[in-house]
């Protein structure tokens, strides 16, 4: 029997056991370089797989924004529309009228390092609406509005309520669309180059005019206000301004009362609580009213775009650098020592501005009325030439005379009604186009528009001045005859859209007083002693030496050598061309020193004179009545423009010297009767006119067809009748250009972006 012993070997297989344990256990484990590889491909696995759902996110919210920004546009806009379309007339918004003042941080070269706060004035970015007349207001209690519902008067109304009053007639509230800064009282004390200033502009998302930071945005947004300019004051007993919303406008003085009802509509400041409507800062009590106007007009006002991320202005920027482009400052208000280019330039992302209407051909408007009719129509031309829209602005009107001919040098000039930039002046000019350059700076000024309308008013307070008409002729409308024969003046009327190219002959005048018991200029005839050819002692006297409308007559009548004209081609009659003003002033329709395209308005005229008809009237001052026969009593017939002339040898006469001369009878006493301005009158021989004057009213116009100075070939292109061509921008068809930059909340560099326009029409506009 063989003995064994297992306890050691039990005890050394044991050992040998655990060691081969903790040797499987050491290659289990891993390196430090396992670990490390591991590590990054884990997190390029979840780069991979994280990075785009990032994006998604980004991706996502930019979408969203721009889909935000989409609905927003579409709203505000269709609002706008809406707004115009129902208005009663929209408020000339052109230039500063239109404009408004804001501050924002400036970045200037040649550093562009962030600057001082800096104004700049934007243009086209406020609109004021009228809107129609609502309800009716209590006649009983004069400032105080019924609610339609309830009938009753309610205190909280400010304007009437209710439907629309037709026919459509401007209302009490006024519609105010403009931009301004989410928080026009914000102060950035964190910023050194800021303190003091009032209303802080910030953008933290673009970096262009300030670091991108996480602070809290104060953007430019879109407020709609619907206010009252004028309330009505109890005490008073009548309207005064809102001072609420307004002050008063200082072009107009204070009432008996000391208050103002004429409020100060077009402030390009009034959205900045710290500056009058000049520019300048305010202090003590005018800075509190100021500040509680701006407060006042936040309350009123609704934001139309969102309060934040919704950015109105975009600074314009190189987009290789990224900095701001700067403009010289040229508004005096905020000028500060030297003339520095630290502007930068902004473009509004909403503007309402005028259409531009570009050549639009005016539409003539002829008076038609039964017992009018006349001789050689075809010269006559409308004086009056409409278009198709009014509420005109930065008007230019081409006038095309007739007898211009494009492809002949010495008939291509014609005339360009504009501002002289020199003035500032709306003026007539005569341009020539074959001599170059543009009709928009070029050309001698004629007539001066804004002197007559300037001359009107003070000549209506002063009559001893010149009257307006001749205040307004420049040299260059006399210079030549040739500027003679082609002048034609014409006055704009924005509001109608209208073309006026007639004026009264009271219009012309020189300084100086008229004479005792005479209100008015125009040309007056002494018809002399009532006496007929037969008992007349000086009968037998030349005619030349005539100086009444009977005794030229007579001595015609007596003269054997004009026998054959006798009994119907011998007048009693005015010749209104040469006759002149009772102070002495030429008549336009002078053949010498007058226009060569001046005639009568056609109906126009008023012919007052000594009754014919026996009786206890006779003698006394009447007026008579046109005919287009042979006058008889109390009667005339005129030539409102030059008629075909006949062959003068046919009655015994010499053709007519080329120019007028009043020794010659075949010019001063027979061609006239062919020529505008020829009054005839009753010429019954045995039969006298009545001792006494005969005044003649009437309108002269330029327009119309062949003129003195006309080409002789117009036929051949058939330009019988003057054409105007009139550009302008219209408030009656407003454009909306409105871009919602909309900042989404995520890291992508630039905003969404989304632009619309559109065309609103003022259905209700008040002419």
């Amino acid at each position: 029997m063989i003995l064994r012993n297992t306890e050691p070997t039990c005890q050394v297989r044991g050992q040998g056991n655990q060691t081969r344990d903790n040797m499987r256990r050491v290659r289990r484990a891993f390196t430090l370089i396992e670990l490390l590889t591991v590590i990054a491909i884990t997190a390029i696995l979840l780069t991979i797989i994280v990075l785009p759902i990032f994006q998604s996110f980004n991706l996502t919210r930019a979408a969203q924004a721009f889909s935000d920004a989409q609905d927003k546009a579409r709203v505000l806009i269709e609002k706008v529309q809406r707004d115009i379309n129902n208005a009663v007339t929209v408020r000339d918004n052109s230039g500063l009228k239109g404009s408004l003042a804001i501050r924002v941080p400036s970045t200037p070269p040649p550093s562009y390092a962030p600057g001082p706060i800096v104004m700049v004035t934007v243009p086209n970015v406020k609109l004021d609406l009228i809107k129609p007349a609502e309800g009716e207001p209590d006649p009983s209690n004069p400032g105080q509005f019924r609610d339609p519902n309830t009938g009753k008067v309610d205190p909280t109304l400010h304007s009437p309520k209710g439907q629309m009053v037709l026919p459509v007639s401007q209302g009490f509230t006024l519609v105010r669309y403009f931009v301004g800064l989410r928080d026009p009282f914000r102060v950035d004390a964190t910023n050194a180059l800021y303190a003091g200033v009032v209303g802080v502009y910030n953008n933290p998302y673009d970096a262009l005019l300030m670091a991108r930071s996480g602070g809290r945005d104060n953007l430019f947004v879109v407020y709609r206000a619907e206010v009252q300019p004028l309330v009505w004051d109890n005490a008073k007993n009548h309207y005064v301004v809102n001072s609420k919303y307004f002050e008063p406008d200082p072009a107009y003085a204070a009432l008996p009362d000391g208050t103002y009802n004429v409020p100060l509509l077009d402030d390009r400041f009034f959205f900045l609580p710290d500056l009058d409507s000049q520019g300048n800062a305010l202090g003590g009590a005018p800075l509190t009213a100021k500040q509680n106007r701006v407060a006042n007009w936040l309350k009123a006002a609704v934001v139309q775009t969102e309060v934040s991320r919704y950015d109105m202005i975009q600074p314009l920027y190189d987009k290789a650098t990224r900095h701001v482009i700067h403009d010289t400052r040229t508004d005096a208000s905020d000028f500060i020592g030297p003339n520095l280019k630290d502007r930068p330039r902004l473009l509004p992302l909403i503007q309402f501005k005028p259409t531009r209407i570009s050549g639009e051909m005016g539409e003539g408007k002829m008076a038609v009325r039964l017992a009018e009719e006349m001789e050689n129509a075809k010269e006559t031309g409308p004086d009056v030439v409409t278009t198709q829209f009014g509420s005109w602005s930065s008007t230019t009107v081409r006038t095309y005379p007739s007898g211009w001919i494009r492809t002949n040098n010495s008939f291509d000039d014609y005339l360009v009604t504009r501002v002289d930039s020199t003035d500032g002046h709306t003026k007539i000019f005569e341009f020539d186009p074959s001599g170059g350059g543009s009709d928009s700076l070029g050309g001698t000024a004629v007539f001066d528009i804004t002197a007559y309308n300037q001359q009107a008013a003070a000549f209506a307070a002063d009559p001893t001045l010149a009257a307006p008409f001749s205040f307004a002729v420049l040299p260059g409308a006399t210079a030549s005859q040739a500027s003679r024969d082609l002048f034609m003046a014409l006055l704009p009327d924005s509001g109608l859209g209208r073309l006026t190219a007639s004026f009264g002959i009271d219009t012309v005048k020189g300084p100086g007083a008229l004479p005792v018991g005479v209100s008015m200029n125009q040309p007056s005839v002494d018809t002399g002693p009532a006496v007929t050819p037969l008992n007349d002692p000086n009968g037998a006297l030349p005619w030349a030496s005539a100086t009444t409308i009977n005794e030229r007559f007579n001595r015609i009548w007596n003269d054997a050598t004009y026998a054959g004209l006798k009994p119907d081609k011998i007048h009693r009659f005015i010749d209104l061309r040469v006759t002149p003003q009772i102070d002495g002033s030429i008549s336009p329709l002078d053949p010498s020193n007058g226009f060569g395209r001046a005639k009568i308005v056609p109906g126009s005229e008023v012919v007052i004179g000594p009754d014919q008809n026996p009786g206890q009237n006779y003698g006394f001052p009447v007026r008579y009545a046109r005919t287009t026969r042979t006058p008889g009593p109390n009667q005339y017939k005129i030539n409102y423009v030059d008629l075909p002339e006949p062959d003068y040898s046919l009655y015994g006469l010499a053709v007519p010297p080329a120019n007028y001369t009043a020794a010659s009878f075949e010019s001063a006493i027979f061609q006239p009767r062919f020529k505008v301005g020829y009054l005839q009158l009753n010429s019954d021989p045995n039969v006298p006119l009545p001792s006494g004057n005969i005044r003649v009213f009437y309108r002269f116009q330029f327009t119309g067809g062949i003129s003195a100075g006309s080409a002789a070939g117009i036929a051949l292109n058939g330009a019988l009748q003057d054409a105007f061509a009139v550009d302008y921008d219209t408030r009656q068809l407003m454009q909306v250009l409105l871009t919602i930059r909309n900042y989404p909340q995520s890291d992508l560099p630039n905003p969404q972006t989304v632009t619309l326009s559109a065309t609103a029409k003022v259905r209700n506009y008040l002419r």
